[in-house]
């Protein structure tokens, strides 16, 4: 079964804002977007979104009551902030919640917070909202789980998060949940102003059957960045600027790399080797963007030269010893903390792992970007679905119900600025932060612990940058952003679903895994990787494409 809901979809690349309007907002209904049939290993050529009325996706209609350091582009690069804006005014000022109590059934990714009577933060989120929030937190390790139980036993909450990709989605929705279309579509958004302000990738996936069934948690839609320490870089003489193709990269890997002082170039074989594809112009990157496009013909990156030719390229330099000693028994949070260390120079590590390492662990970083192979500009950046979990509302709730537990995600929504998203995500001032000399907000012990309410998996900000500790450093983050974002590149399948991709993948993914893995270590050779992918071919890679392929061509031609 495919799912062929979505009648458009915008490949993201850098857009400038559309349709300015007055009142401080930008307003665009999501229209039918390019289509995307560039030969793989060509950048998105989408300069950002058609108009057109009645379109199915919400309205986007950008929140402008914050003024940004850095303006963003409401697509790929978000607007970037030196300092937390101060003097603001509440922008809600009607009432959310009706008094009544609100049953959440979510994941929790910290420490479980105090009780609600021991929870000042959450007594003055119920307070703010008008309505009372009951939590059934899981810890995000047994979510799924819980979820799988809470589905057949009917013990779903009245919003419910929904686990990323779970098997029998689209049935699910149908079955359990409530059809949100009329109440969140085009213009119907407009009601739920913060809602609207969410780009449209977070739309693109909250779609089953034909209808929008929930309200997607928004990620950004840049992917990893090879991160490279300053300090190692001035101890050889070097900049990223000196980085022109995949050679003078290797060369630079080899000056960084020292094993009598316990220093190497990088640690994750199969992250860099994505790092390499992005550098032969077909970015690759398993679980986000597998799929390019060409002429409504799919190719998985397995399948393709540039892979073998990646594959090798990481095989060399494992050889020569520019990989950490220990590269294969270490762990992601590991080898966070070697590069921290200063035992590896360079890290393929998430977007905003950026501010992370300058903001917490006070290493002074910057990225290379991914050159073309054999030189002349960029490669290909991947973009990636921009989503994570979606929430849900029971079906069978009243309609006035329904809009004030859309009043409420919509609270949850705010933006990154507001008044609404400083109490969201810092509580109350004086008891759960304090504001330094720049007026930043610096949580209390109190404040650690009682934030923890998981309140994000209701719904969430969209992307931003934030990066107090210095305006260069945030500049030169958000710069970097805007430059990759020119070659991006998002999988063609996104928004559309795939049951025998959802029920394969594990068995035939991890098949063509070991083989990849085999290879770093001299185990296994390019035959065997060949041999595997045409056993994931034949074990449903070939089915799924062809499922894709289909859903693809109906959505091209509504």
């Amino acid at each position: 079964m495919v799912d062929t809901a979505l009648s458009r979809r915008g490949l993201l690349a850098a857009a400038p804002a559309v349709g300015l309007a007055a009142m401080g907002l930008a307003s665009c209904s999501a229209g039918p977007g390019p289509s995307g049939n560039g030969s793989p290993g060509d950048p998105a050529t989408s300069a950002g979104r058609n108009i057109a009325e009645g379109s199915f996706l919400p309205t986007y209609q950008a929140v402008t009551g914050t003024q940004p350091d850095l303006s963003g582009d409401g697509f790929v690069v978000p607007d970037g902030y030196f300092h937390y804006p101060s003097g603001m005014s509440d922008l809600i000022d009607g009432p959310i919640g009706d008094g009544s109590k609100v049953s959440v059934m979510c994941g929790l990714d910290l420490s479980a917070p105090p009780g609600v009577n021991n929870n000042t933060y959450w007594q003055a989120l119920n307070e703010r909202i008008g309505s009372e929030l009951e939590f059934q937190m899981v810890p995000d390790s047994d979510y799924r789980a819980r979820f799988s139980t809470a589905i057949a036993g009917d013990q779903i909450g009245e919003l419910t998060q929904i686990p990323v990709r779970h098997p029998g989605t689209p049935e699910i929705m149908d079955q359990l949940f409530t059809d949100l279309t009329e109440y969140l579509s085009g213009d119907a958004v407009l009601d739920y102003p913060f809602l609207a302000n969410l780009p449209e990738s977070a739309w693109l996936e909250s779609v089953y059957n034909g209808k929008i069934y929930g309200v997607r948690y928004p990620l950004a839609l840049y992917s990893n960045f090879m991160l490279a320490r300053k300090d190692v870089l001035a101890e050889v003489g070097a900049s990223v600027d000196d980085v022109t193709d995949a050679e003078s990269f290797l060369d630079l890997c080899r000056e960084v790399t020292d094993p009598k002082r316990n220093r190497w170039a990088v640690a994750n074989a199969n992250w860099h080797s994505w790092f390499v594809m992005e550098m032969l112009g077909h970015a690759f990157f398993p679980g986000q963007l597998e799929w390019q496009e060409n002429d409504g013909k799919l190719i998985q990156g397995w399948e393709t030269d540039e892979f073998r030719q990646a594959m090798t390229h990481t095989k060399k330099m494992i050889d020569e010893g520019l990989f950490h000693a220990d590269t294969f028994a270490l762990s992601g949070t590991q080898e966070i903390g070697e590069f921290n260390a200063g035992r590896l120079a360079f890290d393929y590590r998430g977007g905003a792992q950026w501010e992370t390492r300058v903001a917490v662990d006070k290493v002074d970083v910057t990225a290379i970007p991914p050159v073309a192979f054999d030189g002349g500009g960029l490669g290909q950046k991947t973009l990636t679905k921009g989503v994570h979990t979606m929430t849900s509302i029971r079906k069978g709730t009243d309609p006035d119900r329904i809009r004030m537990l859309l009043r409420v995600m919509n609270f949850m929504a705010a933006p990154f600025g507001t008044n609404e998203f400083l109490l969201l995500k810092y509580g109350v001032e004086g008891e759960h932060f304090t504001r330094n000399a720049s007026g930043d907000p610096e949580p209390t012990s109190k404040g650690k612990a009682d934030v923890a309410l998981p309140t994000k998996y209701i719904a969430q900000a969209p992307p931003w940058v934030y990066m107090p500790t210095g305006e260069d450093a945030a500049r030169e983050y958000h710069g970097f952003i805007e430059q990759v974002a020119a070659v991006g590149y998002q999988d063609p399948t996104t928004g559309l679903w795939s049951d025998t991709d959802l029920s394969t993948r594990s068995v035939i993914n991890t098949m063509v895994s070991d083989a990849i893995n085999g290879f770093w270590r001299g185990e296994k050779t390019m035959a065997d990787f060949d041999a595997a992918v045409d056993e994931w071919r034949a074990g449903g890679g070939d089915t799924a494409r062809q499922e894709y392929e289909a859903a693809i061509a109906e959505r091209a031609e509504q």
